[in-house]
């Protein structure tokens, strides 16, 4: 499906913010206007999709987003909404946009290293080279193409080799919906050999506007390593969210997933 960006309709109006956003996005550039042009050739699912069978996303979409307004940071506290008394490597989002004044790393870097995506993507780190974009199928699936096009920031998260990470790893993503947001983010998780790690995503929102977040996460577990990864979707009712997690393992690998 060929879409002209003067035509009506949701898929244009995502068409059109994307080739915005792209103007203002230096970094992976090649993969970036090859995914657009997938979105373009695929267009938001139908209710026929085999994969979407039955959920309209396309008529939701329209129904209840403009997306019309860049995306913008959040400002409101982040701590309401953090596990009790939970021991942690501490990683927020808020609006998608990463807020360092609510982060804390404690594991050394000795054994883990978190950066923002788009930092370690600016500085061209060669672990996300590799990775980035690799496994999560962009040529098939529109919303992951939207995502591998537009996504704005994220986590990069790289465990060294023969690493037991003792400390979980918890990604906060939190929305503050005063007014309609969304947010498009991306994390590439890179587990070397024979490591292993805990990490937990936690989804929060407040404010009664409707918010929309695409999440792709792109997670490479190395021969004989193990990850335990949780899910805990906490969010209000006026929340609407593509997430899609895309493991990659090697060989005696292992992973454990809970929603």
């Amino acid at each position: 499906m060929n879409v002209n960006l003067n035509e009506k309709g949701i898929t244009a109006d995502v068409a059109q913010l994307i080739e915005k956003e792209l103007a203002s996005q230096g970094t992976l550039p090649e993969l970036r206007k090859d995914a657009f042009e997938n979105f373009q050739r695929l267009g938001l699912p139908e209710n026929k999709t085999e994969e979407y069978k039955d959920t309209p996303i396309a008529r939701l979409l329209q129904k209840n987003f403009t997306f019309q307004s860049p995306a913008r940071p959040g400002k409101g506290k982040a701590e309401e909404f953090f596990i009790a008394g939970m021991e942690a490597n501490v990683i927020v989002f808020i609006n998608g946009f990463f807020s360092k004044q609510h982060s804390r790393i404690i594991s050394p870097e000795t054994q883990i290293s978190i950066r923002s995506l788009a930092e370690a993507t600016a500085e061209k780190n060669p672990v996300v080279l590799k990775h980035l974009g690799k496994h999560a199928d962009f040529k098939t699936d529109a919303l992951t193409a939207w995502n591998t096009a537009a996504w704005t920031d994220g986590v990069f998260l790289h465990i060294q080799k023969s690493q037991v990470i003792e400390t979980p790893i918890v990604l906060y993503y939190i929305h503050e919906a005063d007014s309609e947001v969304r947010s498009v983010s991306r994390n590439l998780i890179v587990a070397e050999s024979n490591s292993k790690f805990t990490f937990v995503e936690k989804y929060d929102s407040k404010g009664k506007a409707n918010h929309f977040s695409n999440i792709v996460s792109e997670v490479v577990i190395g021969e004989n390593a193990e990850a335990n990864f949780y899910s805990i979707q906490n969010d209000a009712g006026n929340s609407y969210q593509f997430n899609l997690t895309q493991f990659y393992q090697l060989n005696h690998s292992r992973v454990n997933t809970f929603t």
